[in-house]
């Protein structure tokens, strides 16, 4: 089994930058990983490629089960994630890793319950895509984060994700999330007062990577670095 067998959402240029901020050459410090919405494990797979021996990694999802949720919640998940079981999700992640995360298979909100306050270094935030939601997970994330944390955003931009969209600017704007980055898929963003040090690390990286095209943009009265891939 290839990593790309894995059914799921997550471009190389995502994958690129997640191994960036997930390495010893970013500016995070230890602590532990955290993901809110697996799917079948295509990204839980690359971030258990980082989680080293004294750090945990964390995965909150459904996976298909029956919960007291909201009727549109219902709807999205039998529309956009047929198929989903959790034995699924850790064959695939068995499949290249011995140490299994710890999945708690529930509603994202009770992450808090799970994880410590100010415990993770990187959060990828890939669940729902309703804004009641979306608002609740970029809060439960800033309670998990500790200093110098990295948070990634899924689906900011999709035509079909408007209340993703809201929630994470409503973030930006109002709540203290520092965006670093943004890819054509993803935003990248901190809770840290200041996001500089992030960014010249990130920069320096896509420099050294030389396979990336990127460049900077002003926006809330900050430089943040927008990348997409090169044409193929």
């Amino acid at each position: 089994m290839k990593r790309s067998d894995i059914p799921g959402w997550f471009s190389w240029t995502d994958q690129q930058v997640f191994g960036h901020f997930l390495s010893h050459r970013a500016v995070e410090p230890f602590g532990d990983l955290v993901e809110i919405g697996a799917y079948l494990g295509k990204s839980a797979v690359l971030l258990g490629d980082h989680l080293r021996d004294d750090e945990t990694f964390t995965v909150i999802d459904l996976f298909g089960e029956d919960a007291q949720t909201d009727e549109a919640n219902e709807r999205e998940n039998a529309g956009s994630y047929r198929g989903l079981t959790r034995a699924k999700f850790e064959e695939n992640y068995a499949h290249f890793h011995d140490r299994p995360p710890v999945i708690v298979q529930a509603l994202s909100s009770t992450i808090v319950d799970h994880v410590a306050p100010s415990s993770a270094r990187f959060l990828h935030i890939d669940g729902s895509h309703l804004y009641e939601h979306v608002a609740t997970d970029a809060q439960s994330a800033q309670r998990l984060a500790k200093a110098g944390a990295v948070i990634a955003f899924d689906d900011y931009r999709s035509v079909h994700t408007p209340g993703t969209a809201a929630a994470i600017w409503e973030a930006a704007i109002l709540k203290d999330l520092k965006i670093i980055a943004l890819t054509p898929s993803k935003l990248y963003g901190t809770f840290d007062a200041d996001a500089e040090q992030h960014r010249r690390h990130l920069e320096t990286w896509l420099r050294e990577f030389g396979r990336l095209n990127w460049e900077h943009q002003d926006l809330l009265g900050s430089t943040i670095v927008r990348i997409w891939p090169e044409p193929s």
